[in-house]
């Protein structure tokens, strides 16, 4: 595995930390919006992981242009039932589209690496390297797990938390913020929470590698409300009986345009969704209709 892009999200870590986290996304709408899009919500929340990061580096004033960034994410690897102790995990590397502008063709590129992903082997054999690290001498563990870490930008966590509300004492906790380790010179870690009907991302960063995390956090609400204007453009389009599924590519099939003659064309389409959504007093629409 050969490493990601090079970028300022990658180097070596002081070991300072700084944290960040958003307004939780509501997950409902994000769930609106995979089931008009054909994808799922992961898809959704990775691609808006990956315009966030973009997002970052082009306000620095970096290029974007065909950016790959790999975030390592555990798997869990137990059968329905097994309370047993200890941890079963493998790892998938997560190749994240980062220098993919249009949020249609990110996400599309998401979906396909997550299907691909999804029936490989990858994480029952990172499940069986870690497992034979474990038996090693700790002066073979740490050269070998340096390396792995060294494939890659960040740690990716995605857990679906309680459904329902919890309390405390009395008081409901009313928003969940989780922020996850990293290893070796990994200076970035991504947690996705979901709790009561929402989706609460947490940003862990080296303070040598990105000082300022809350700027790159502040763009994950944004990045949603892409696919939230997607969604509604969506609509739009299955009304005229046109498939959501792959849209960028069938339309430069259909009219043998350019790239970013068809991103035009959908974000006209995007706007007029989204000045749709604003008239039904922001609320999405029901898919069935």
């Amino acid at each position: 595995m050969k490493s990601d892009s090079a970028t300022r999200f990658k180097g070596k870590p002081n070991g300072s930390k700084r944290v960040a986290w958003c307004e939780p996304l509501k997950l409902p709408e994000v769930q609106a919006a995979s089931r008009a899009l054909g994808c799922s919500i992961n898809d959704i929340l990775l691609s808006c992981v990956a315009g966030a990061m973009r997002r970052y580096l082009a306000d620095k004033g970096d290029s974007t242009e065909g950016l790959e960034i790999r975030a390592l994410v555990p798997k869990d690897l137990r059968e329905p039932g097994d309370s047993e102790l200890g941890n079963r995990f493998g790892l998938l590397a997560v190749e994240l589209p980062v220098g993919v502008e249009h949020p249609i063709e990110r996400l599309t590129t998401v979906r396909q690496r997550m299907l691909a992903l999804k029936a490989s082997y990858e994480p029952a054999t990172t499940l069986g390297l870690l497992a034979a690290l474990g038996y090693a001498p700790k002066m073979a563990q740490e050269p070998l797990l340096d390396l792995l870490a060294s494939r890659a930008t960040a740690v990716m966590t995605n857990v679906p938390g309680p459904t329902e509300p919890l309390t405390v004492a009395g008081s409901r906790l009313k928003q969940w913020l989780s922020w996850v380790p990293q290893s070796g010179d990994i200076g970035m870690g991504v947690s996705i929470f979901s709790y009561a009907g929402e989706v609460q991302f947490g940003l862990i960063t080296d303070a040598a590698l990105i000082p300022d995390p809350e700027r790159s956090s502040a763009a994950f609400p944004r990045n949603s409300r892409s696919t939230s204007i997607a969604y509604c453009s969506i609509h739009r389009l299955q009304r005229r009986r046109r498939s959501p599924l792959h849209l960028v590519g069938r339309l430069q099939r259909w009219s043998g345009a350019r790239r970013e003659t068809v991103g035009e064309e959908l974000s006209r389409e995007f706007v007029r969704g989204w000045r749709h959504m604003l008239i039904r007093e922001r609320r999405f629409l029901d898919v069935s209709a």
